[in-house]
């Protein structure tokens, strides 16, 4: 009897082990399905948009004459503008597509972290200024080296300074910081005076596809992918992201690079 029902306990066992691994079988599959549609779609939607700006961008500059209505020329810049915020959106899309199936390649080589926070400070300097924000810069002398695909750390600072803007109010600040902690690892920080963010919001906002649940969230635009592409683009490297929030009293986000990713110097 003991030994009967010992055989049917394995059996069970057996038939249940069966099952789950077909279940992780059909949802890895359905994940590389969802990753090869995203890039397919991506790329699909951003040959109509290459036109939509090229032509808009030739009526905005006028490279065939004037267009005779002053209204006219502000609908040019409104298309490109949307056709800039649409190409941006779909670019997100695409990368998470692809960190998720395995086919996001780094190409990483040591570069300068003070002349990386530099650039991104002017890219953004018409931005913060139209909003009368004081963006500074604070870099460790001498600077340190990072050996990493510097268009992907690039990309993860952009986001984070573009939030900063978007969520600090007029005559707010957004430090941007690079330094080596006592681990040697790479810190960049991103420190603003914004509008801040619950616990309950912070968890939401690192999720694909969701934005901070609070009123001024709902009124920028975007997929809700930056921050969680942001995380999965740093998690490439070894690295990791760590978010601050006081509601009311701004946010910090810090992205930590393992320290043999650390050049002191090149010399």
């Amino acid at each position: 009897m003991l030994k009967k029902q010992k055989t049917e306990a394995e059996e069970a066992l057996r038939l249940k082990t069966i099952e789950l691994e077909k279940a992780k079988r059909d949802a890895e599959f359905a994940n590389k399905a969802k990753s090869e549609f995203l890039a397919s779609m991506s790329h699909d939607l951003r040959t109509p948009l290459n036109a939509i700006m090229g032509f808009s961008d030739i009526m905005r500059h006028k490279a065939l004459g004037p267009m005779g209505n002053k209204q006219y020329e502000e609908y040019a810049d409104y298309i490109y503008e949307s056709g800039e915020l649409l190409v941006s959106l779909i670019d997100d899309i695409l990368d998470l597509a692809k960190v998720e199936s395995g086919k996001f390649n780094l190409f990483e080589t040591p570069f300068d972290t003070s002349e990386l926070t530099k650039d991104l400070l002017n890219m953004f300097s018409t931005l913060s200024d139209a909003k009368n924000i004081n963006l500074v810069q604070q870099v460790a002398f001498p600077s340190p080296y990072l050996i990493a695909d510097q268009k992907s750390v690039a990309q993860i600072l952009n986001n984070l300074v573009s939030n900063a803007i978007k969520f600090t109010p007029e005559g707010g600040k957004i430090e941007v910081s690079v330094r080596t902690n006592g681990q040697e690892e790479i810190c960049f920080k991103v420190e603003d005076s914004g509008i801040g963010m619950s616990n309950d919001d912070l968890e939401r906002a690192l999720q694909p596809f969701e934005q901070a649940d609070s009123l001024h969230a709902r009124r920028h635009e975007g997929t809700g992918l930056g921050l969680h592409l942001c995380q999965k683009l740093i998690e490439l490297h070894g690295g990791r992201l760590e978010m601050a929030s006081i509601q009311g009293e701004g946010t910090a986000a810090t992205v930590f690079f393992p320290p043999g990713r650390t050049v002191k110097s090149l010399a």
